[in-house]
């Protein structure tokens, strides 16, 4: 743990408010005969969300998941609604099932065989997807969600301070008195796949991330710039950041997975990207230091 420089670095501690979020819609691909105009004369349903078997998250992550990863439905039980309002938002004009009316009218082995292709990132099987169809009369398209990625980046500035900072409250200046920012961000990349129940093919899919960040700001003088310490447990896997002894966090995973998933209904209609062939297949803050 490192020392604090008591004549240098002043540690000021206060409450975190509300920042907002970044991010928008990237690689969105379609099939040739994806046409959104006539799509939307179909009734559409969700069908769950899902985590990417191949997502490995840091340590403040995975206890973030914990509550979601069982039973096999609890992420989508979280994630769905927000996935649900953002079509809402946008408004196409379709009608949309909800994950809740899905998976009232499918058997449950049925939708958890084909959640089990999304979380690998594979095509389900037509015949599963024809499973589906039969318990879903009146839908023709149905949309898959899955959170693939989350990661933590930390960042610090140093600029001079001006003099009469250095003098305020009647304090005495001193030449190596740095004004220093701190940034703790996360990032969270969420995919969206839309399946035609009537051939079993894929006519689009797209993702769409979101960002945080937490701002902390302080004083410190140059022989303590390097004091910003990421704590690794046996795994390598971030469980904690220390700055100059006092643990932070970083903004959490599930409150921004739920921000992108109501981004991804946007991205369906947000561009016209490179069409493709079917295949085959199977809250952050701000405060100071």
């Amino acid at each position: 743990m490192i020392q604090k420089n008591h004549r240098f670095f002043l540690v000021l501690i206060s409450l975190l408010f509300m920042v907002g979020c970044r991010g928008g819609a990237k690689v969105i691909t379609q099939t040739e005969n994806y046409d959104f105009e006539k799509m939307k004369e179909s009734s559409w349903a969700i069908g769950g969300v899902y985590l990417n078997a191949d997502f490995a998250p840091d340590g403040m992550a995975k206890k973030e998941l914990k509550p979601f990863l069982k039973p096999w439905d609890a992420l989508s039980e979280e994630l769905a609604p927000k996935l649900y309002g953002g079509f809402m938002k946008v408004d196409y004009g379709m009608e949309v099932w909800t994950f809740s009316t899905v998976f009232s009218r499918v058997p449950e082995a049925s939708l958890m065989a084909v959640s089990e292709y999304i979380t690998q990132s594979r095509m389900p099987s037509i015949e599963h997807l024809k499973n589906l169809a039969d318990h879903l009369q009146g839908v023709r398209y149905l949309v898959f969600a899955r959170l693939d990625d989350s990661d933590i980046d930390t960042d610090q500035d140093f600029a001079s301070l001006a003099m009469d900072q250095r003098n305020r409250d009647g304090r005495d200046p001193h030449a190596n008195t740095l004004a220093r920012t701190v940034t703790i961000g996360r990032s969270v990349l969420m995919s969206m796949e839309i399946y035609d129940l009537e051939d079993g093919t894929r006519v689009w899919s797209g993702k769409a991330d979101s960002w945080d960040e937490i701002l902390l700001t302080g004083e410190a003088n140059e022989q303590s710039a390097d004091v910003l310490v990421l704590k690794d447990n046996e795994s390598s896997e971030v469980t904690d950041i220390h700055l100059d002894g006092i643990m932070r966090k970083a903004p959490g995973l599930m409150g921004l997975a739920g921000v992108a998933c109501g981004k991804l209904p946007s991205a369906i209609n947000s561009s016209i990207p490179e069409k493709v062939g079917t295949g085959e297949g199977g809250p952050g803050g701000k405060g100071e230091f």
